[in-house]
């Protein structure tokens, strides 16, 4: 086949993938909404992965608040599924903007700790206290570490355009290190 030919055969365009980018842990509900989980951490993972399979999603994020202690029984469930899964956490600006911090699939457990300690994140344990550094500056640093920041939750109550105003909000959309939001 010649190298015209190779190309013509190749798909028009960008392909796109469904995503679920905030997956919490089997803890989340407990922890922070006060209710009551079934199950064990590995069952709720492998109930999460078969969900996504049977609506298509293609990639998972896990983004526990402030926490990276979910993500190993999601890398097991998802094993030879398919599925692409994104480790990373959840983290609130010194602002109280949510941010979801996603690294590369092969990114483990220890650097992602090592990672929220850099936002002064140093208890394992999920919480959801703020981080030690603005808006802006988590953008600048996830991209340093290696991930993509995407403002959370983008129009609701500590979401990007409800928590920031004046200068700060146009810095943040100005941000060459803003590359998606969520709605």
């Amino acid at each position: 086949m010649s190298g015209i030919e190779k190309a013509l055969s190749m798909p028009d365009g960008a392909r796109f993938h469904l995503c679920a980018l905030q997956v919490n842990a089997h803890h989340y509900e407990a922890t922070f909404r006060g209710r009551e989980t079934s199950g064990d951490p590995a069952e709720h993972a492998t109930e999460i992965v078969t969900k996504a399979m049977e609506l298509g999603i293609r990639v998972l994020g896990i983004t526990g608040h402030n926490h990276v202690g979910g993500v190993a029984p999601f890398r097991t469930a998802a094993e030879g599924t398919g599925i692409h899964l994104f480790p990373g956490f959840e983290l609130k600006s010194s602002e109280g903007i949510h941010v979801l911090c996603v690294y590369s699939e092969d990114t483990e457990e220890g650097r992602l700790v090592r990672f929220l300690g850099e936002f002064g994140i140093t208890d394992p344990a999920p919480t959801s206290d703020l981080a030690n550094m603005t808006f802006v500056q988590i953008l600048a640093k996830v991209r340093e570490q290696g991930g993509v920041a995407i403002a959370a939750h983008a129009t609701n109550e500590g979401g990007l355009l409800k928590g920031l105003s004046g200068q700060s909000r146009v810095h943040a959309w100005r941000s060459e290190d803003l590359l998606a939001i969520q709605i």
